[in-house]
């Protein structure tokens, strides 16, 4: 059931989000061909237009988070949800991961769109020339992380930035959780808000506790493996 319910969700959130991908990707190559073309003015407004798309998706992006959770579970929706048989832990774990997907998704493709402007800036001839020297500096780059970093470090990394944001989204479902108690029944959206960054506070406190401690301790243990 969850699968069924990830898939209804990765379904409505799509008419958004693949309609702003397209205009990304549509105002791109149009700014690369202005610039191609040596349309400087014109390439120009375009690529503030495509900033602003971006701005856009990412706002967009915070919007349909707190409305697909808001609305599906508090809202006029919310009665329909909870008379499917299934548990609430799965309804929030698909909005959870659709959420996620839909904020990488949006990362990867802003990249692309200023990866790909940056190529029409520079010139689609030179990159291509310099293609053997890009190439070695990317495998040069990579070999150093792994040989320096070590790639179980790199995959430890991309696993807390995963994580990291799946906390931020929860941060936000509990916050509209918060403002449904009785007492902030006359002001939801401020309890919201104030909740997100109480929470926000709270975990940079745990924080920052832990860090103290991990850096005395291996401070400890470094200096009784000198003395040793």
């Amino acid at each position: 059931m969850l699968a069924k319910l990830f898939k209804f969700e990765m379904k409505i959130t799509s008419r958004t989000f693949l309609k702003s991908y397209i205009i990304m990707f549509g105002v791109t190559i149009l700014s690369s061909i202005m610039f191609g073309f040596e349309f400087y003015l014109a390439g120009g407004i375009l690529v503030g237009l495509m900033a602003g798309v971006i701005a856009a998706t990412c706002i967009a992006a915070i919007v349909v988070v707190v409305q697909r959770y808001y609305k599906n579970l508090f809202g006029d929706s919310g009665y329909l949800m909870m008379t499917i048989p299934v548990k609430s832990n799965q309804i929030i774990i698909s909005k959870l991961l659709s959420a996620m997907i839909w904020i990488i998704c949006s990362i990867i493709v802003s990249i692309m769109c200023f990866m790909l402007l940056g190529f029409s800036a520079i010139g689609y001839k030179e990159i291509i020339s310099e293609l053997p020297e890009i190439v070695g500096a990317f495998n040069r780059g990579f070999k150093f992380l792994y040989n320096e970093i070590g790639i179980w470090y790199i995959l430890l990394f991309i696993v807390i930035s995963i994580f990291s944001l799946m906390m931020d989204i929860m941060k936000i479902y509990c916050a509209c959780s918060v403002s449904q108690l009785k007492p902030f029944s006359q002001f939801r959206i401020p309890a919201s808000i104030v909740s997100y960054f109480v929470f926000g506070a709270i975990e940079k406190s745990f924080n920052l506790l832990m860090n103290k401690f991990v850096i005395k301790n291996g401070y400890r243990v470094l200096v009784t493996a000198l003395t040793k």
